[in-house]
């Protein structure tokens, strides 16, 4: 992405307003961006909807304050959102619109929730990182823990891979 591209981005809390784009990104990210690490089955386990229930869950995530959500929009359209779960000290999501990946986005988002996360006095970060994932998180500093398998709310696994970063 130029810099006049990346400009553009504004990087902004999360709103209830934004919850179906925000899902519209995640089903977007998850079936077309980890195409090459995940099977179909899992992809579509994986796949937030418009559904009551992810629409729900999300919002209550929003509105708790037990999870800080950022979005990334160009133009007003949410194109990216990442969130942490500060009592956990973990990275919950990072999602970037397929159409948008490899332009700074992801790296951008990362940096704001790692300032977010180090302003409510978080040390470090751990998650479970998607294969798909790896590499870009071993990029920005974080190390590979340990080798395992991620249980998402529908009760499917999917492989993944533990990872943690030390903030300064």
């Amino acid at each position: 992405m130029s810099d006049h591209l990346t400009h553009q981005i504004s990087i902004r809390a999360a709103a209830v307003a934004d919850v179906p784009q925000i899902l519209a990104v995640h089903r977007a990210a998850v079936l077309e961006g980890a195409a090459n690490s995940y099977d179909i089955e899992t992809r579509h386990a994986w796949a937030a909807d418009q559904s009551p229930a992810w629409i729900t869950r999300l919002t209550d995530a929003l509105t708790s304050g037990t999870e800080l959500i950022l979005v990334a929009t160009q133009n007003d359209r949410v194109i990216a959102f990442g969130s942490i779960i500060p009592a956990e000290s973990e990275l919950r999501a990072l999602y970037v619109d397929s159409a948008c990946l490899h332009r700074g986005v992801g790296s951008r988002l990362l940096n704001h929730l790692e300032l977010l996360a180090i302003k409510w006095g978080i040390t470090a970060l751990s998650f479970d990182a998607s294969i798909n994932a790896q590499a870009f998180y071993a990029k920005h500093g974080y190390q590979e823990l340990v080798l395992g398998s991620h249980r998402l709310s529908n009760g499917v696994s999917m492989p993944c891979i533990r990872m943690r970063k030390e903030l300064s």
